[in-house]
């Protein structure tokens, strides 16, 4: 057979004996356990090892929490030491279940008393590893004491401005640019005829145009500027009828693809349109009565003038045949 050509530009290697991973020596596992829980404590997190109620091991971490010293809560005669009276029990309950059961995983919330007195919002995990002497519970434990504190003031802060947004007597609402209700208080409600803001909502005939006729130059001076002040705009109520008020509009500034909304206040001046029409209609009146008046006036003046000029000429004609006429 002939010697078969081996195409040019292509390099042959001799094949290679398969190779087997190599496991990893570990010169010193205790080493290695001590690095990974640096590693913890350098994260924030407070790492405990529990044996029966007492401290085995506390990190750095655990220690800053606390405001003890890892060698001072090793020493302590119970975990529960730091833990409130209250809060005692259930994660004694958290414990026992953990150290129950194998490879466990429990989160749970509780709280700590430092060294100093001051409470600390802690986030649990807690987590049962078996050993050959019996078996432990792993804690980790990250300081939630400033987010409870942002969410409890969000809480609050949302409680007062819904408490504000619910009992002002003003009517507050967001919709769409097309009028469609996303949002509105009780006040608004009332002025469209409904009893609640639910039932409102509830009803797909309920709605603020900004693109009606009327809202036309409102519409396009809040798009140009992002908000338009003191205007009066109709509202159409459930009956059909009409109620009039005046108010604000902003254009809201959203991070989603959903359509622009527009917050609104509005004060009902229905009541107060009426009594204008009424003082109109009443200045009217008064205005018709004082013309009367004057034109009364001055054609009495007439009168007078030609009863003066009447005696006059029936005393000049005295017997004349004439006087009887006049």
């Amino acid at each position: 057979m002939g010697r078969r050509e081996r195409p040019q530009g292509h390099l042959s290697l001799p094949a290679l004996p398969a190779r087997r991973p190599r496991p990893i020596a570990i010169a010193d596992p205790s080493h290695l356990s001590e690095t990974l829980l640096q590693a913890q404590s350098q994260m924030g997190d407070a790492l405990l090892i529990i044996e029966g109620h007492r401290i085995s091991y506390a990190n750095a971490a655990a220690a800053e929490i606390s405001g003890y010293s890892p060698e001072e809560l090793v020493a302590l005669e119970s975990v529960f030491n730091l833990i409130p009276m209250d809060e005692r029990r259930r994660l004694a309950h958290r414990l026992d279940r953990a150290a129950s059961l194998d490879r466990i995983r429990n989160r749970c919330a509780s709280t700590i008393v430092r060294r100093d007195g001051r409470r600390v919002d802690l986030e649990l995990s807690v987590q049962n590893i078996p050993a050959a002497d019996g078996r432990r519970v792993v804690v980790i434990a990250r300081d939630v004491t400033e987010r409870n504190q942002m969410e409890r003031a969000l809480r609050s802060s949302e409680a007062r401005y819904r408490l504000l947004f619910d009992s002002t007597v003003a009517g507050l609402c967001v919709s769409t640019i097309d009028g469609r209700l996303i949002q509105c208080n009780t006040a608004f409600a009332r002025m469209l005829g409904f009893s609640s803001a639910d039932e409102a909502l509830a009803d797909p005939e309920a709605d603020f145009d900004l693109a009606s006729p009327e809202g036309g130059a409102i519409l396009g001076e809040l798009r140009t500027h992002g908000a338009v002040v003191s205007f009066e705009i109709p509202l159409r109520r459930r009956d059909g009828s009409t109620a009039w008020a005046v108010g604000n509009a902003t254009l809201l500034d959203r991070f989603d693809e959903g359509p622009a909304l527009v917050e609104t206040i509005l004060i009902d001046i229905t009541a107060r349109r009426a009594l204008q029409a009424q003082l109109y209609e009443s200045q009217k009146m008064d205005a018709i009565g004082r013309l009367a008046g004057g034109v009364a006036h001055d054609f009495n003046n007439l009168l007078t003038a030609i009863q003066g000029y009447s005696e006059l000429a029936l005393s000049d004609l005295g017997n004349h045949p004439l006087s009887a006429q006049m």
